[in-house]
């Protein structure tokens, strides 16, 4: 029989057997399980040759009628061992049972059904156990009790009800996040004790995460509010990373059943953990909408790697038809704000300089040879350009413009924009435009902001959805008139650049003259 056990340190006395010995655990074919003490010494007299390890009797498991082929074995501390793959005493010939036993006492402390089938393997790490079994990864937490003969039998008095309820091993059993939770143990009952605004730094702190859920069940705003934030500060990172999505659909569940109820300052909390996305919690983005709570949106819209393009263009339409002086008082990120102040605030040209922006020129080629001053155009090019929006709200669509999305799914969503929302929209793209490519030597010390493609491509893509609606709209003809007009200059732009780049590439294959004593001056024409 093959068993398969990782190697761990174990505990002799008070004493630690550091990195030189190591615990391996193996059985014969009765259902023995040894361990042994692996040296990891290197020989002082350089002997060769396989030396036969003394091993010891650590747990005599049953067999059972069946043959056992393989198993795992997984040692959790000095006095635990965790097994799979060996029948049940009480379940006959099953074998899909994960069972930890106590090596001193030789006694079952636990035992779980794992269904499916198991495949003989066994992790432990973090006080947890990973058990694949069907198509299925449970993760079960445990802790070991102080080894003792009552523990063993069963019979360990406690002295506190908190240790009742935390320390068990099977208590812990029925909390797997993959599986629905049960609650069959007396142990696991929440205190009746309310928790309220005087009596809430009261609360254990080996709080559960089915209590946590049950409080903010009953409880009031601001209660639920304090223990969840108690219960972010406390928890470890794996527990919070596991229990962070349950309670927050815990709490959307209650603020759409209660319209008093909304929880700001926990879904806050539990976003800056970074242990929620919007497939885990699909109606926290909508309950947020909603509610017109654009300080929630802004750091989901930053953090969520998955948000649809529906809820996208829901939060845009959101941000657009919202006036100005209500987004003027929500707490936004400041970094995206004063990035957002110090573009706005940049200097506008001189009247000199706004004739040849990027390769535009507004007169005409028989103006430029006459000395007669022309009359002033109106150039679409020109940079000072007021922003067509508030500061706040341009903190908020620069959100918009950096979120990921795929095309061909973003376009339905966009058509349901109305005409005045979409010229607003590209107002504000040309607006971004018109700074990023005058200040395109200058760079703007902020954590996010959109790029000059992303720019490019909200516009291209609110063209392609409503062109035919622009072209209609009298409001929308000057907007798609200067659009057209600095497209164009780009084109022209660009082209140049291209002369430049063929001129260069010339230069750079021009050979050297072999008569290097020979002065000469060579004259290239660039244009």
């Amino acid at each position: 029989m093959r068993i398969v056990t990782p190697l761990m340190p174990i505990l002799t006395g008070n004493c630690v057997l550091m990195a030189a010995e190591y615990l391996c655990s193996h059985s014969d074919s009765n259902g023995s399980v040894y361990e042994s003490v692996l040296s990891l010494r290197t020989s002082s007299t350089g002997a060769e040759g396989a030396q036969k390890l003394p091993r010891s009797v650590c747990l005599s498991l049953s067999v059972g009628e069946g043959q056992v082929t393989s198993a795992a074995a997984v040692v959790l501390d000095e006095a635990h061992l965790a097994v799979v793959g060996f029948p049940h005493p009480s379940a006959g010939a099953n074998k899909d049972y994960l069972c930890i036993w106590n090596i001193h006492f030789q006694t079952l402390q636990a035992s779980k059904e794992m269904p499916g089938g198991l495949f003989t393997q066994l992790w432990c790490y973090g006080g947890k156990l990973y058990v694949p079994h069907g198509k299925t990864l449970s993760v079960i937490p445990f802790e070991c009790r102080k080894s003792s003969l009552a523990a063993a039998m069963g019979r360990l008095k406690q002295s506190r009800q908190s240790e009742s309820q935390s320390c068990a091993l099977v208590s812990f059993w029925t909390t797997q996040p993959h599986g629905d939770i049960t609650k069959t143990q007396e142990t696991r009952r929440i205190s009746t004790r309310q928790v309220n605004g005087s009596n809430v730094k009261g609360t254990s702190s080996a709080q559960t995460v089915d209590q946590l859920t049950e409080h903010i069940k009953t409880e009031t705003l601001e209660a639920v509010q304090v223990v969840v934030g108690e219960f972010i500060c406390r928890a470890s990172q794996t527990d919070l990373q596991l229990a962070a999505g349950r309670i927050a659909l815990e709490l959307v569940s209650r603020s759409q059943m209660d319209g008093n109820f909304y929880p700001h300052s926990a879904f806050l909390q539990l976003l800056n953990t970074q242990y929620l996305c919007h497939s885990v919690c699909p109606g926290m983005l909508l309950l947020a909408l909603e509610k017109k709570d654009f300080d929630l949106c802004q750091t989901a819209f930053q953090l969520f790697p998955d948000i649809p393009e529906a809820i996208t263009c829901a939060y845009l339409k959101a941000i657009l038809s919202t006036p100005d002086s209500e987004i003027d008082s929500v707490n936004l990120d400041m970094d995206s704000v004063m990035f957002m102040k110090v573009l706005t605030q940049i200097g506008c040209p001189s009247e000199e300089e706004v004739g040849q922006q990027n390769g535009f020129c507004s007169s005409t080629p028989e103006d430029s040879g006459s000395h007669t001053p022309s009359k002033p155009q109106r150039d679409p090019l020109h940079l000072d350009i007021k922003c067509p929006v508030g500061l706040y709200k341009s903190t908020l669509l620069n959100d918009v413009v950096q979120t990921a999305y795929s095309d061909r799914l973003l376009l339905p969503h966009l058509k349901d924009l109305t005409v005045p929302h979409v010229i607003l929209f590209l107002q504000y793209l040309q607006f971004l435009y018109l700074r990023y490519s005058h200040e395109a030597g200058i760079q703007i010390q902020a954590l996010r902001s959109p790029s000059m493609a992303q720019i490019v491509d909200w516009v291209c893509l609110l063209l392609d959805a409503h062109f035919t609606v622009l072209v209609m709209a009298p409001e929308a003809k000057r907007l798609v008139s200067d659009l057209h007009k600095f497209v164009r200059s780009q084109v022209k732009l660009y082209a140049e650049l291209d002369k430049i780049e063929g001129s260069l590439q010339v230069l750079k294959k021009d050979k050297q003259s072999e008569d290097s004593g020979v002065y000469s001056i060579k004259v290239i024409e660039l244009f």
